[in-house]
């Protein structure tokens, strides 16, 4: 689970506004599943919130989900003002490839926005990209458009399976998001057929040392398409033999920038 990075702020403010809602400490832990010594950690800015506790916890202070974020962002509370709808139309960044490569628009691309989906309220850490290359053929083919939102400020969690945009270095990797059981975290690209020039990278978003000490790239998704594993055609679409060792370079160690959370696929060419 990826926890809402609150920059070691204290969050006293939510001291205040539980007491003016009549709840308690211990009505947080609660709510949370936590025990009241973790709620003060809370407080005091020792213990991050996680995303899965920011909706519930919104509720009880009878906040939106943006203001509760941008408020343990900044350690006080802050009143946000959220538009009906978002600006109707959304810009095209660039083209997202498996490699990290951002490319620009094609010459000829008729358009450079795009609908924001009717569900999405809040524009704020919105992205929109194109797919430049078959890096994620499985999931989203070359040619899509993305819509991809920052986690934390649409406040939805990232599971294996997310298909999730990094941010190392200076480049941007758009893969699919796995952990092992062992807590091991994996950036897989989803080819049509194995590819060795797009082996599984290994993830930390704060840095430090593998979660679990394992330097094979072996993941659940190692299987054929009928599920049974060695077969010539992965489903998990990463393109590397399960003995790739996992070199130094072979590591990303960023921060999430987003998820993507809508795919527009053409399915006919333009008449």
């Amino acid at each position: 689970m990826f926890p809402y990075n609150i920059h070691m702020h204290t969050q006293y403010w939510l001291k205040t506004v539980l007491k003016g809602r009549g709840y308690r400490l211990k009505d947080v832990a609660e709510l949370l599943g936590i025990t009241p010594s973790r709620v003060t950690d809370i407080l005091k800015g020792t213990r991050d919130i996680q995303l899965d506790e920011i909706l519930p916890l919104a509720e009880m202070l009878d906040m939106t989900a943006h203001s509760l974020l941008l408020s343990l962002r900044s350690g006080r509370l802050e009143k946000v003002s959220v538009k009906d709808a978002p600006d109707s139309q959304l810009p095209l960044l660039g083209q997202l490839t498996g490699h990290g490569r951002l490319l620009p628009l094609p010459a000829d691309l008729p358009f450079t926005t795009v609908p924001v989906p009717p569900d999405i309220r809040l524009h704020q850490g919105l992205y929109g990209y194109m797919m430049g290359d078959d890096s994620l053929h499985r999931e989203i083919p070359r040619g899509s458009v993305i819509i991809a939102a920052d986690p934390y400020l649409h406040a939805f969690p990232v599971v294996s399976g997310t298909i999730v945009i990094i941010r190392h270095k200076d480049s941007l990797f758009i893969r699919q998001f796995w952990q092992r059981e062992g807590g091991a975290e994996w950036l897989l690209a989803l080819p049509r057929y194995p590819d060795p020039a797009l082996p599984p990278l290994r993830f930390s978003e704060q840095g430090g040392p593998a979660a679990d000490g394992e330097t094979d790239a072996k993941t659940p998704l190692d299987r054929d398409e009928s599920g049974k594993k060695g077969g010539q055609h992965k489903t998990g679409g990463h393109g590397a033999n399960e003995d790739h060792a996992v070199q130094p370079e072979d590591i990303i160690i960023g921060p999430v920038i987003a998820g993507v959370v809508w795919i527009f696929r053409r399915h006919m060419g333009p008449a």
